[in-house]
């Protein structure tokens, strides 16, 4: 017996190869017209365009072009807003508007320390981190007439390469000015629009956090679910780093895919095309309720379009939705495309949405073979086994494919650490977040009419998330984070672009080609990525200070500070040593006092340390007095000695390494010497701001 599917009309077909292109075309054009990959790395795609016919090529080019052509209008415009930013410290008055998307009216979440606000000085405007007067709380779209001091926007501390200024380490808030507001008062309101999707979140929280008693699950639940408040408590916070969970508390791709996959197995018993055209129209209105925030804007769109054209019986909706939510940002908005969780977001809605796909059809040929067939059949029960193992073997692979990119990218990508917690982490997410979305529906949906549901979905969702908190907790601890470098931004576009096409497209040929050169670009940053030598840093500040020296051993997230003189020395190594990846510190000083460190919040804030002060017995004395046949047996708990006089130091480590600072009329002079005869020389410029200087130990 034939089975009767209803065919596909041709013109609805949509050429995966072509689109494919488009999409390929698009994030090229993007990434070379806002300057994040240089214009030699065009050539490898340009030498591919030999594989194409004339179609395929103009396809390709028109989307490049549109995309290269709005690159470089975005990146003019960008360029011009950056000039208009405040240059120095000065009172300022003017209006000031909140564009802060995670506030929220409700009492029982504490108010946010900073806003995001857009200042407006005449035809002057420029967007600000502000610091509200106590006991203010401003809303999303709040207007207000201020006098203020602008503080602008100064990098951390500098980068020297052979005596000279090469770059800078981003600034402490962002690439926002700070904005201390002394007086204000409102002045009205703006964006009425999207004020009215803040306030049905602020009904929802209230909602949702009423039978909540944990404060902490209250944050962590409206930082989950709708982006607001602070996300998670700074004690559990490390636990969520550690295992690769962080992006959790982002509304992004996986949330939103989350509660539209719930809201289409809820609503099975509508037909099929209005269940699809529902879900698309409550993930839009979930997006803009959460604050639209980049990722989760991203997410619904692809999501809407493959609910559209699923509803529609498009071919390969998941693939199709997925290149053509990526052409339009790639116009729209060419930055994103050098943006990683904008790729990871790409990809990770994608692998649900070919995961609910790829089951559905399992499901439906399941279904179709046995109201054709009888059950007992022989051909039924062996193609109903095949169906079963595919099942089997699909939904694991791609569910553990997700679970490592969620996990091991974004934490690599983004924390500079490799989290090989992270997949046993996101693997249990990937059951207990559908717990978290259902208890947070059944409580909002149910809660309202029936007393008892409203008690029972809190039990739910404090069970739930108590059991993630506690699990991450210990798989943080059982695995140790490995510190590794970030791979430059052109190997991640053209490496995710190579991998998507190798996806995507459906001749043999090209395929291949694609395939084999995402993993030359793998490769390319893979092989460095455990470095075989431990990498000295040295952080010179202004004056006769002596520098901050530290020590990071290779795939180790531990890093050894040597000496750690004073207190503006550690005040730029909590951050700096956050970006290299350390997570642990152990810090020894001589000259600082225990007081200055203690008192360092961020120091404190980004690494868990423990302070070691060298004891000056009159032993040790002599031996920090000449360094000739020094056994370091006799500094208990040290392996290294240290001296220092006017701002000059002299230290030697266990292995040998010998390191002489001194300060020069042109700069402080920086001389390593290793056991076996290297030697590395270097010229600190005199900077206000913290100079820095990474060597390797070979």
């Amino acid at each position: 017996m034939i089975l009767n599917v209803p065919k596909i009309p041709p013109a609805w077909k949509c050429n995966l190869r072509s689109v494919t292109l488009a999409a390929i075309g698009s994030g090229l054009g993007a990434a070379a017209g806002y300057q994040l990959i240089p214009w030699y790395f065009l050539i490898l795609p340009l030498c591919g365009c030999i594989l194409l016919n004339f179609r395929q090529f103009t396809i390709c080019a028109i989307s490049f072009v549109i995309a290269l052509t709005s690159g470089i209008i975005q990146l003019q415009s960008d360029r011009s807003r950056q000039r208009l930013i405040p240059a120095e410290q000065q009172e300022l008055s003017g209006k000031v508007i909140c564009i802060d998307r995670r506030t929220s009216a409700l009492d029982a979440l504490q108010p946010l320390s900073v806003y995001k606000c857009e200042v407006r000085l005449g035809e002057t405007v420029f967007e600000a981190v502000a610091a509200f007067p106590e006991k203010t709380k401003p809303l999303y779209g709040d207007v207000f007439e201020f006098n203020g001091t602008i503080y602008p926007v100064q990098p951390l501390a500098l980068k020297v390469e052979n005596g000279k200024i090469t770059g800078s380490y981003p600034p402490q808030f962002g690439n926002r000015p700070l904005l201390d507001i002394k007086e204000l008062a409102p002045a009205g309101k703006c964006y009425p629009v999207f004020r009215f999707f803040v306030n049905c979140r602020d009904i929802l929280l209230k909602r949702l956090l009423c039978k909540l008693h944990d404060r902490d699950i209250m944050h962590m639940s409206a930082q989950l679910f709708f982006g607001a408040s602070g996300g998670a408590p700074p004690e559990k916070r490390r636990n969520f780093v550690n295992s690769g969970t962080i992006h959790l508390f982002s509304v992004s791709g996986l949330h939103v895919t989350i509660t539209s996959a719930i809201i289409l197995l809820l609503c099975r018993w509508i037909p099929f095309r209005s269940r699809h055209i529902l879900a698309a129209l409550f993930t839009l209105f979930y997006v803009l309720c959460t604050g639209a925030s980049l990722p989760a804007v991203r997410a619904g769109i692809m999501i809407i379009s493959w609910c559209i054209l699923r509803s529609m019986l498009f071919y390969s909706p998941a693939w199709n939705a997925m290149m053509l939510s990526w052409c339009a940002f790639a116009i729209c908005d060419p930055e994103s495309v050098g943006s990683l969780s904008a790729q990871y977001s790409f990809g990770i809605t994608a692998a649900l949405l070919m995961i609910t796909e790829t089951g559905s059809e399992l499901y439906a040929q399941d279904k179709a073979l046995t109201s054709v067939m009888p059950p007992r059949a022989a051909l039924t029960r062996r193609t109903r086994r095949k169906l079963r193992w595919k099942q089997r073997l699909f939904l694991p692979l791609l569910s553990t494919t997700t679970a490592f990119a969620a996990g091991c990218g974004i934490s690599l990508f983004r924390q500079s650490l490799f989290t090989p917690a992270s997949v046993p982490a996101n693997l249990l997410l990937i059951v207990l977040t559908p717990l978290l979305f259902g208890a947070m529906l059944f409580k909002m949906l149910l809660g309202g009419v029936f007393h008892f549901c409203d008690s029972i979905g809190a039990y739910m969702l404090e069970a739930t998330f108590n059991i993630i908190i506690n699990t991450t907790g210990e798989i943080s601890k059982f695995f140790a984070p490995i510190a590794a470098d970030c791979p430059p931004i052109w190997n991640i576009i053209l490496y995710t672009l190579a991998f998507y096409g190798a996806l995507g497209l459906k001749t043999p040929l090209y395929r291949k080609c694609c395939l084999i050169t995402a993993i030359l670009l793998l490769f390319s940053w893979f092989l460095p990525f455990y470095h075989p030598h431990p990498r000295l840093l040295v952080i010179s500040t202004a004056g006769k200070r002596p520098p901050l020296l530290a020590l990071k051993n290779p795939g180790s997230s531990h890093v050894e500070i040597i000496d750690l003189p004073d207190r503006k020395s550690s005040a730029a190594a909590g951050l700096l040593l956050r970006k290299y990846g350390a997570d642990r510190a152990t810090v020894t000083f001589s000259s600082a006092y225990a007081g200055s460190i203690w008192n360092l919040p961020q120091l404190a804030k980004h690494l868990d340390i423990s302070l070691n002060r060298i004891k000056i017995s009159r032993k040790n004395l002599d031996i920090l007095r000449s360094f000739d046949n020094v056994s370091y047996s006799g500094i208990p708990g040290n392996t290294f000695a240290v001296r220092h006089r006017n701002g000059t130091t002299f230290c030697r480590l266990l292995n040998g390494t010998e390191i002489t600072s001194k300060i020069t009329d042109n700069g402080r002079y920086v001389k390593v010497c290793t056991p076996h005869g290297k030697s590395y020389e270097e010229l600190l410029p005199n900077d206000p701001l913290p100079v820095v200087w990474e060597c390797e130990l070979k």
